[in-house]
């Protein structure tokens, strides 16, 4: 038997905002802030007007972002707009983190991600830290606010490497650890997650899920 654990990351940023602009008439103010932000302070620095947001652009972008979601190609629409496309797996904290203990890193994963996302959607309303008790390793994460990144979670399991003993395979002094070892479990290879802005302000829920799972009792990870 495994113990669930706990982790999270930047893909699941594009995937959760490409729901929230697809489900909802109206965007939320952090959401636009985090595409807006670096873009019109390069435009100020060259005392260029600031981008605004159009909610048509918006849509055109998350119905095309929609159609990359099964095959992430980074190729772009060809439509009558000028267009920027990025890709990005979102595991560099962890794999850095795998890395260092030379385990070979983790690759993004599509099932796990639409696994995460379905069960980031159920906790959408309450925003609990409930854990799915699905087949796979699981990290969970919440944040108080709209502002939380997946980068800031995946820092906060990455971080319980210092609680982590590889000698007697357990956390010092009564601190949480999980998370890390199944970060850096070995056998583990691949991940997806998910990210979703709770109802009535609860927060900010995210999600990652792990095959094949770690933090096998009795067993070390790497």
């Amino acid at each position: 038997m495994y113990f669930p654990i706990t982790l999270a990351l930047f893909f699941w940023f594009l995937i959760s905002t490409t729901n929230a602009i697809t489900n909802r008439t109206q965007v939320s103010k952090n959401v636009i802030n985090e595409f807006l932000a670096l873009q019109n302070q390069a435009r100020a620095a060259r005392r260029v007007p600031p981008l605004v947001w159009d909610p048509k652009l918006a849509r055109y972008a998350a119905m095309y972002a929609k159609q990359r979601q099964q095959d992430c190609l980074l190729r772009h629409s060809n439509g009558p707009y000028g267009e920027n496309i990025f890709w990005g797996s979102g595991n560099a904290l962890q794999n850095q983190a795998r890395a260092a203990r030379r385990v070979p890193p983790l690759v993004w994963d599509p099932k796990l991600a639409r696994y995460a996302a379905m069960y980031a959607k159920q906790r959408q309303q309450d925003c609990l830290l409930r854990h799915s008790n699905g087949p796979y390793g699981e990290n969970i994460f919440w944040g108080s606010g709209n502002g939380w990144r997946p980068a800031q979670a995946a820092a906060a399991w990455v971080g319980e490497r210092r609680w982590y003993a590889y000698g007697s395979n357990s956390c010092n002094g009564g601190q949480e650890c999980g998370h890390y070892t199944q970060i850096v479990w070995k056998t583990t290879c691949r991940v997806g997650c998910a990210k979703v802005t709770c109802a009535k302000g609860r927060g900010v829920f995210m999600i990652c899920n792990y095959d094949p799972p770690g933090n096998y009792i009795g067993e070390k990870p790497y």
